[in-house]
Protein backbone atom coordinates (compact mmCIF):
# COMPACT_ATOMS: atom_id res chain seq x y z
CA UNK A 1 0.00 0.00 0.00
CA UNK A 2 3.12 1.87 0.29
CA UNK A 3 3.07 3.24 -3.17
CA UNK A 4 -0.36 3.27 -4.14
CA UNK A 5 -1.71 6.79 -5.12
CA UNK A 6 -5.13 6.23 -3.28
CA UNK A 7 -4.42 3.15 -0.86
CA UNK A 8 -8.30 3.26 0.44
CA UNK A 9 -9.50 3.21 -3.46
CA UNK A 10 -6.99 0.22 -4.46
CA UNK A 11 -7.82 -1.92 -0.95
CA UNK A 12 -11.79 -1.29 -1.95
CA UNK A 13 -10.35 -2.85 -5.68
CA UNK A 14 -8.95 -5.45 -4.32
CA UNK A 15 -11.11 -6.38 -2.22
CA UNK A 16 -13.92 -7.43 -4.83
CA UNK A 17 -11.72 -9.82 -5.47
CA UNK A 18 -12.51 -11.88 -2.32
CA UNK A 19 -15.74 -13.81 -1.39
CA UNK A 20 -17.59 -12.50 1.82
CA UNK A 21 -16.02 -13.59 4.74
CA UNK A 22 -12.72 -14.50 3.00
CA UNK A 23 -9.61 -13.13 4.65
CA UNK A 24 -7.90 -9.44 3.23
CA UNK A 25 -4.67 -8.67 4.98
CA UNK A 26 -1.89 -6.27 4.64
CA UNK A 27 1.19 -5.52 6.45
CA UNK A 28 3.07 -2.45 6.02
CA UNK A 29 5.91 0.08 7.61
CA UNK A 30 5.25 3.07 9.00
CA UNK A 31 8.99 4.40 7.79
CA UNK A 32 9.34 7.26 10.19
CA UNK A 33 9.13 5.19 13.66
CA UNK A 34 12.83 4.03 12.64
CA UNK A 35 15.12 5.79 14.90
CA UNK A 36 18.14 5.11 17.40
CA UNK A 37 17.79 5.87 21.42
CA UNK A 38 19.67 7.83 22.11
CA UNK A 39 19.78 9.48 18.73
CA UNK A 40 22.80 9.09 16.38
CA UNK A 41 23.32 11.03 13.85
CA UNK A 42 23.96 8.70 10.96
CA UNK A 43 20.34 7.25 11.52
CA UNK A 44 18.56 10.54 12.29
CA UNK A 45 19.78 11.72 9.01
CA UNK A 46 18.84 8.69 6.68
CA UNK A 47 15.46 8.36 8.55
CA UNK A 48 14.90 11.89 7.32
CA UNK A 49 15.94 11.51 3.52
CA UNK A 50 14.60 8.00 3.10
CA UNK A 51 10.62 9.61 4.71
CA UNK A 52 11.24 12.83 2.02
CA UNK A 53 12.24 10.79 -0.70
CA UNK A 54 9.22 8.72 -0.38
CA UNK A 55 7.12 11.42 0.03
CA UNK A 56 8.59 13.79 -2.89
CA UNK A 57 7.83 10.41 -5.22
CA UNK A 58 4.23 10.60 -4.22
CA UNK A 59 4.27 7.42 -1.93
CA UNK A 60 3.06 7.23 2.00
CA UNK A 61 5.96 6.22 4.24
CA UNK A 62 3.66 6.42 7.15
CA UNK A 63 1.20 4.23 5.73
CA UNK A 64 1.31 1.68 8.35
CA UNK A 65 0.19 3.93 10.86
CA UNK A 66 -2.74 5.13 9.18
CA UNK A 67 -3.98 1.05 8.24
CA UNK A 68 -6.65 1.51 10.70
CA UNK A 69 -8.00 4.38 8.62
CA UNK A 70 -7.44 3.06 5.47
CA UNK A 71 -9.45 -0.20 6.02
CA UNK A 72 -12.34 1.84 7.40
CA UNK A 73 -11.87 4.22 4.87
CA UNK A 74 -12.67 1.04 1.97
CA UNK A 75 -15.77 -0.52 4.38
CA UNK A 76 -13.94 -2.77 6.53
CA UNK A 77 -13.58 -3.13 10.10
CA UNK A 78 -9.86 -4.08 11.15
CA UNK A 79 -7.87 -5.96 13.53
CA UNK A 80 -4.23 -4.17 13.59
CA UNK A 81 -1.27 -5.52 15.38
CA UNK A 82 2.22 -3.62 15.26
CA UNK A 83 5.66 -4.70 16.53
CA UNK A 84 8.77 -2.63 16.07
CA UNK A 85 12.56 -4.73 15.55
CA UNK A 86 14.91 -3.50 17.82
CA UNK A 87 18.21 -4.58 19.38
CA UNK A 88 21.12 -2.61 21.63
CA UNK A 89 24.26 -1.16 19.92
CA UNK A 90 25.51 -1.46 16.37
CA UNK A 91 25.86 -5.23 16.17
CA UNK A 92 22.23 -6.60 14.65
CA UNK A 93 20.40 -5.96 11.26
CA UNK A 94 18.98 -2.48 11.50
CA UNK A 95 22.33 -0.84 10.68
CA UNK A 96 22.10 -3.48 7.49
CA UNK A 97 18.49 -2.63 6.99
CA UNK A 98 18.51 0.78 6.99
CA UNK A 99 21.88 1.35 4.87
CA UNK A 100 20.42 -1.35 2.22
CA UNK A 101 17.28 0.61 1.44
CA UNK A 102 19.41 3.87 1.65
CA UNK A 103 21.26 2.22 -1.31
CA UNK A 104 18.03 1.43 -3.16
CA UNK A 105 16.66 5.11 -2.81
CA UNK A 106 19.80 6.51 -3.37
CA UNK A 107 18.97 7.87 -7.31
CA UNK A 108 15.63 8.62 -6.10
CA UNK A 109 17.30 11.06 -3.64
CA UNK A 110 19.45 12.70 -6.33
CA UNK A 111 16.72 13.07 -8.87
CA UNK A 112 14.62 14.71 -6.17
CA UNK A 113 17.44 16.93 -4.82
CA UNK A 114 16.83 15.38 -0.99
CA UNK A 115 20.61 14.67 -0.53
CA UNK A 116 23.33 14.14 -2.96
CA UNK A 117 25.74 11.21 -3.80
CA UNK A 118 28.57 12.16 -1.41
CA UNK A 119 25.90 13.72 1.35
CA UNK A 120 24.67 9.95 1.55
CA UNK A 121 28.10 8.44 1.40
CA UNK A 122 26.30 5.09 1.11
CA UNK A 123 29.52 2.96 0.97
CA UNK A 124 30.58 4.09 4.86
CA UNK A 125 27.03 4.14 5.65
CA UNK A 126 26.33 1.02 7.33
CA UNK A 127 29.79 1.35 9.25
CA UNK A 128 29.06 4.38 10.36
CA UNK A 129 25.59 3.41 11.63
CA UNK A 130 27.12 0.66 13.67
CA UNK A 131 30.15 2.56 15.10
CA UNK A 132 27.73 5.15 16.09
CA UNK A 133 25.44 2.80 17.63
CA UNK A 134 27.97 1.24 19.62
CA UNK A 135 29.80 4.41 20.95
CA UNK A 136 26.65 5.38 22.24
CA UNK A 137 25.21 2.29 23.23
CA UNK A 138 21.99 2.84 21.28
CA UNK A 139 18.89 1.46 21.04
CA UNK A 140 18.37 0.87 17.32
CA UNK A 141 14.81 0.69 16.22
CA UNK A 142 13.19 -0.51 12.97
CA UNK A 143 10.62 0.47 11.25
CA UNK A 144 7.12 0.23 13.11
CA UNK A 145 5.71 -3.19 11.04
CA UNK A 146 1.67 -2.84 11.21
CA UNK A 147 -0.66 -5.54 10.42
CA UNK A 148 -4.32 -5.40 9.84
CA UNK A 149 -6.86 -7.64 8.44
CA UNK A 150 -10.75 -7.89 8.00
CA UNK A 151 -13.36 -10.60 7.43
CA UNK A 152 -15.06 -9.02 4.13
CA UNK A 153 -18.54 -8.74 5.29
CA UNK A 154 -21.41 -11.26 3.74
CA UNK A 155 -23.96 -8.51 2.05
CA UNK A 156 -27.34 -8.24 3.66
CA UNK A 157 -30.39 -10.23 2.60
CA UNK A 158 -33.26 -8.18 1.40
CA UNK A 159 -31.58 -4.66 2.78
CA UNK A 160 -32.12 -6.27 6.46
CA UNK A 161 -29.47 -6.57 8.97
CA UNK A 162 -29.05 -10.32 10.10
Amino acid sequence: MLYFPDPAEALRHLSSYVVPGGIIAFQEPDLSRASAVPPIPSVTENVARMNLVFERCGFHPRIGASLGQVFKAAGLTPSLYGATPMEQGGGGFCPTWLAATIRSLTPAMIKTEVASEAEVDIDTLEQRMRDEADAADTLMLGPLMVGAWAVKPFPFASGHPR
